[in-house]
C-alpha cells in the first residue's frame, strides 16, 4: 500500500448552546434568539488571519471504509501531509537564495531538487529502475526583478504584492510613471469615452476555481486594456488582506500587466476617490532564459 500512498501524494453548522431561562415573577421574559457560537470569524484575512482559516487536523471528518474496501485502510492522508514540508522546504530554499520569483519552476535548479526529491521516494519504498527521462524544454518566460510604488503627491508607498502575470513584457528594466485610472470591472461600458492612452489601468478581478486564472481575463478586460494603449495595467485580486498572487494566462500582453493584493489595491482606489493626484511606478525585467534542467522522474 505504501506504493499506491506515494502516487496519490505526488499528483502533487455548529450547534447553539441549550440552555434553559426561567420566568420570575416581576421579570419581562427575554425572547431574543439565544447567542450562537460562530465556527468562523468575521471579516478574516490573508495572510495575518493564516492561522485562523485552516482546521486543525483532528477536525477533519473521517468516515469506516465501506465492506469489501478495506485494502485501502493504509492510505493516510495525514502521513502524506507530514511530507509536505520537506517539499515546500525546496520552494523556501528557492527564496531564500535570493530569488524574487522562486518556487519549485520548471526548468530551474529547485526543479532538479524536486526531481531528486521523487526518485528519493521511489527508492524508498522498493521501486525498481528508477531513472530520471531528460526532455528538451523552450526557453522560460522568468521575472528577474520587479518593484512598484504608489505615489500620491510628495508620499511614495512602496507597493509590496504586485507580481507580473505569466508572460507579460517587462519596462526592459527601466522605470516607468503613469497616472493611475480606476476602470472597475473592465467592461466595454467602464471603457466608453475613456482615453486610457499612457495611463495606470487598474482593473478589479474575482480569481476563478483553483486560482489560477481570474475573471478579467475571462472577460476580455485584461486585453482591452492592453489595447487601449494603457501603459501599465493593474489587477486588483479580490482576495481578502495582503495576498500576492500568480495567475496564469497572461500571453499576448503587450504592456506590463500585474496583479496586486485587494489591501494595496484599496489604497489606490480610495485616493483616486480622494481627488488627489495619483501615480504609479514600475520597474521589471522579464527575460526569456534557458532551463538549467529538463527532466522529470519515472519507474
Amino acid at each position: 500500500m505504501k506504493k499506491f500512498v506515494i502516487a496519490a501524494m505526488l499528483l502533487v453548522g455548529a450547534a447553539g448552546p441549550c440552555f434553559a431561562q426561567a420566568q420570575t415573577e416581576g421579570l419581562t421574559k427575554d425572547t431574543s434568539p439565544p447567542p450562537v457560537k460562530k465556527l468562523y470569524e468575521d471579516d478574516l484575512r490573508l495572510p495575518d488571519d493564516a492561522a485562523k482559516l485552516f482546521l486543525p487536523d483532528d477536525a477533519y471528518l473521517r468516515w469506516p471504509l465501506p465492506p469489501g474496501e478495506e485494502a485501502y485502510a493504509d492510505i493516510d492522508g495525514m502521513a502524506m501531509k507530514k511530507q509536505i514540508p520537506e517539499i515546500t522546504a525546496i520552494s523556501r530554499k528557492s527564496r531564500d537564495d535570493g530569488n524574487q520569483f522562486w518556487g519549485r519552476i520548471a526548468g530551474m535548479p529547485s526543479d532538479r531538487m524536486i526531481q531528486d526529491w521523487v526518485a528519493g521516494q521511489f527508492k524508498a519504498i522498493g521501486l525498481q529502475q528508477v531513472r530520471r527521462q531528460e526532455i528538451d524544454m523552450s526557453p522560460l518566460w522568468y521575472p528577474n526583478s520587479w518593484e512598484a510604488s504608489l505615489v500620491v503627491g510628495d508620499a511614495v508607498t512602496p507597493l509590496k504584492t504586485t507580481f507580473p502575470i505569466t508572460d507579460t513584457v517587462g519596462t526592459d528594466n527601466k522605470t516607468i510613471q503613469a497616472q493611475a485610472v480606476w476602470l472597475g470591472l473592465g467592461t466595454p461600458a467602464d471603457f466608453k469615452d475613456r482615453d486610457v492612452r499612457g495611463k495606470a489601468v487598474v482593473l478589479y478581478s474575482n480569481p476563478t476555481p483553483g486560482g489560477r486564472d481570474h475573471f478579467a481575463r475571462w472577460s476580455g478586460s485584461m486585453m482591452r486594456a492592453n489595447k487601449a494603449g494603457a501603459a501599465v495595467v493593474l489587477i486588483v485580486m479580490d482576495i481578502p488582506g495582503n495576498v500576492t498572487t500568480e495567475p496564469e494566462a497572461g500571453a499576448g500582453t503587450t504592456v506590463p500587466t500585474l496583479t496586486i493584493s485587494m489591501q494595496e489595491g484599496t489604497a489606490i482606489r480610495e485616493a483616486i476617490e480622494a481627488g488627489k493626484d495619483v501615480t504609479l511606478r514600475l520597474r521589471a525585467r522579464a527575460d526569456l532564459k534557458p532551463p538549467t534542467s529538463g527532466a522529470c522522474c519515472r519507474a
